[in-house]
């Protein structure tokens, strides 16, 4: 009998028996598998009338395999690996999102070595805009606190969505600790309590300026009330409210004012969110001489598997290791 004996990876025999009529795979170095942890609740709102509403991460987490198997949930964890961490803002037209849909999808850009936060924010028939915005920052802010338990490298923390998430992940970003902030997020002299700047944002497909989405060809009249655009400002007319300036990306950018570094990724054949939506903030971006790439995916849809695939994934790792601190 061979007595167990708690060996690292490294040192633990690797068992060199021939298994006749066998074949051999050869595990290749710096593989990691993804765990995912669901349900960690950042925040508390107050919904009036609904009540308060716990508002969660979803959190996709990648393994070495050097590394033990009983890592989680976040008990002990001294001495382990931090990994970047990208806060993901799910597209939902500013809906209810359902909150595994892009856990699938995301596990390729998990398993590269990157924590990714996926964001449950307000749905608009809950809180209307910049709800969504401060809920985005607050669990930038919540992940930044607990960095160390959660394995986060609080130096380099990313934020990233898709559709109406991509429209609140460049908001969230260019914005910063500047408004909107909720209010919990601030101390008494009105300071952030924790930072919740990001080093980098990639925008899949959002939308920008609310007011001109219907200048392009798209399957939805995005100005009527009952429209995501009419309700994220309170089921309004989107054409007709003041409401609606507020939500234009471009008013938040000049010259003068930092924003990080944008990844912007968007196609041709959008149905949704037309392609113009990603030219005019990308313009203004560049008019104002702010550091962005813009991809444009020939023949992809909304939502297209391009966004998702190792080619894309590809774009994604490089330009969040060039910003990588």
């Amino acid at each position: 009998m061979i007595e167990p004996r708690m060996l690292n990876y490294e040192d633990f025999p690797d068992a060199d028996r021939e298994v006749e009529g066998s074949f051999e795979l050869v595990a290749e170095k710096g593989e990691m598998k993804v765990g995912c942890f669901s349900g960690i609740v950042y925040a508390e709102r107050d919904c009036g009338e609904n009540g308060t509403v716990p508002r969660t991460l979803q959190m996709m987490v990648p393994t070495r395999r050097e590394e033990s198997f009983d890592i989680y949930p976040f008990d002990d964890l001294n001495g382990r690996v931090t990994y970047p961490c990208i806060v993901f803002v799910q597209g939902s037209a500013w809906f209810r999102q359902e909150v595994f849909q892009s856990v699938p999808a995301l596990t390729g850009l998990a398993a590269r070595g990157y924590i990714i936060a996926i964001v449950e924010y307000r749905e608009s028939t809950l809180a209307p805009f910049p709800a969504q915005i401060e809920d985005a920052k607050t669990a930038v802010r919540f992940l930044r606190a607990n960095a160390e338990k959660f394995c986060i490298d609080p130096e380099n923390i990313f934020l990233m969505g898709d559709s109406s998430g991509g429209h609140t992940a460049v908001m969230a970003g260019i914005t910063g600790d500047a408004w909107p902030n909720a209010a919990n997020d601030l101390g008494a002299d009105g300071a952030p309590r924790v930072s919740c700047a990001v080093r980098a944002v990639i925008d899949l497909y959002g939308p920008a300026d609310i007011t001109k989405m219907c200048e392009a060809p798209s399957i939805q009249d995005h100005t009527v009330p009952e429209s995501p655009e009419g309700m994220l400002i309170g089921g309004k007319n989107v054409l007709e409210s003041p409401e609606a300036e507020r939500t234009i990306v471009m008013n938040y950018i000049d010259e003068e004012k930092a924003v990080p570094p944008i990844l912007m990724m968007h196609g041709t054949k959008d149905r949704l969110v037309p392609f113009d939506q990603g030219v005019r903030l990308y313009e203004k971006l560049r008019a104002c001489g702010k550091d962005v790439t813009f991809w444009k995916v020939k023949g992809a849809d909304h939502a297209d598997p391009a966004f998702y695939d190792a080619r894309a994934y590809d774009i994604m790792e490089e330009f969040l290791q060039k910003h990588m601190d």
